[in-house]
């Protein structure tokens, strides 16, 4: 019952739009989120770094949910990636997965397949990527699940020719070498359907 007020203050609190950004770095978020749950012999991994538009809390909330559902629903031993993209990011695990009939109702109000489970985690995770404007879908993947975040201003690290930087394209060289903020041209960091300044 604790929990379940918990979120429920959390979502008042902070479902409305996001007022203030600030560039953070990805992976340092999300090991921050990690270091915050009971992961047990679960495994993060950064596969690919950046930097974010976003406002911290909020990241940390989105990441804090999605970590404890994957140790909740694959296991103390699962691995979870996630990774900076153009335009958006993505938290993946090995689990089982979503099965694909699941994945319209998984982010409603009170769903949940696990008795431990109160049904306000993912919940919590599309509220918080929608009020900075992004949105969040579950991705077919090989194995586990995959959720995919769009429409955020990112700025991916490259990795050199050839690697995975050089073969998304990365055009936001400006943005890395400026300050905190987006640089002043039309590019807004609450806009969210800006990709890139």
């Amino acid at each position: 019952m604790q929990e379940i007020v918990e979120d429920l203050q959390m979502l008042a609190r902070k479902g409305k739009s996001v007022e203030e950004t600030e560039r953070l770095r990805f992976g340092e978020v999300a090991e921050a989120a990690w270091a915050t749950v009971r992961t047990d012999d679960a495994t993060l991994t950064v596969a690919r770094d950046g930097d974010v538009v976003a406002d911290r809390s909020r990241l940390l909330s989105i990441f804090e949910n999605l970590f404890g559902n994957s140790v909740l629903h694959a296991g103390r031993g699962v691995t979870v990636e996630v990774a900076v993209a153009d335009g958006g990011f993505r938290v993946a695990d090995d689990g089982p997965g979503i099965p694909s009939k699941e994945r319209d109702v998984v982010f409603e109000y009170g769903y949940t397949t696990s008795r431990r489970g109160n049904g306000l985690g993912l919940s919590v995770v599309r509220t918080m990527a929608e009020s900075h404007g992004w949105t969040v879908s579950i991705a077919d993947a090989d194995a586990g699940a995959r959720f995919v975040f769009d429409g955020v201003l990112t700025v991916p690290d490259t990795v050199g020719d050839g690697g995975p930087g050089a073969a998304e394209g990365v055009g936001n060289a400006e943005f890395v070498a400026g300050d905190a903020s987006a640089p002043d041209d039309e590019s807004d960091p609450d806009d969210a359907s800006a990709t890139g300044p």
